[in-house]
Formats: C-alpha cells, structure tokens, sequence
C-alpha cells in the first residue's frame, strides 16, 4: 500500500480535534459524517471524492485489498515521474496553506492529493 500512495498520491494530513476543527478549510469540502475521513483532489485541487475510512478498514486496520482498489480507482491515469523531492515532508500550521502546497506539489508531480482528516496524533 505504502508503494501505491507514494507512487500516485501525495498525502496532506490535516487534523481535526477540540483545538482546531479547521472549519474555513472544511467548508470547501462535504460534510464529514465521521473521522479519519479522505478526500481525494486532482493535482489541481479539483475535488473528486469523499471517502469515510470505515468501507475500508478491517479489524484494528484497513483492508489491503479493499484499500488498494481504491486507491487504483482514483490514482493518475499517467503514473508520475519520481522527483527527488516527492517524499519530502511539508509541515505547515495551517490546513489552507498546506492543502495549496500539495495541490502546487502534485500538479508538478502529475499525482492527485489524498487529504487524510484525523485527531491530532
């Protein structure tokens, strides 16, 4: 799994907690029935599906095979050219500008971003 997310995604943790729901952020998006949630955009930030992560979990984790064929339902249709920097991390306090960042990042990297909302770890 970790191959496949690297390879055609690049992933933009945003939290959601008591100290920061990242509502301004949020209101772009569907509502959110619950968390952890994905989001999956376009490398140019175009919205194209929201995914609850309990269709793909099983047990204490997710589903390999069931989280793999989502991931083969929305990667690229060109897969990417590997960059020097397309594992480099970006820590940003905000959820907008981290979200531009990514979407900046995966149009240069031909990748679609997976926004993953969760509890601050």
């Amino acid at each position: 799994m970790a191959a496949a997310l690297e390879q055609h995604y690049l992933i933009m943790k945003v939290n959601y907690g008591d100290e920061n729901r990242n509502e301004e952020f949020l209101k772009a998006y569907p509502k959110v029935p619950a968390y952890p949630h994905f989001f999956v955009l376009d490398g140019d930030g175009t919205f194209l599906h929201s995914q609850g992560t309990a269709e793909l979990e099983e047990g204490r984790g997710y589903n390999e095979d069931v989280f793999l064929a989502f991931l083969e339902k929305w990667q690229p249709e060109t897969p990417p050219e590997p960059t020097a920097e397309a594992s480099a991390d970006i820590e940003l306090p905000d959820a907008e500008d981290v979200l531009a960042e990514g979407i900046e990042r995966a149009g240069a990297e031909g990748k679609k971003v997976l926004v993953h909302l969760s509890a601050p770890t």
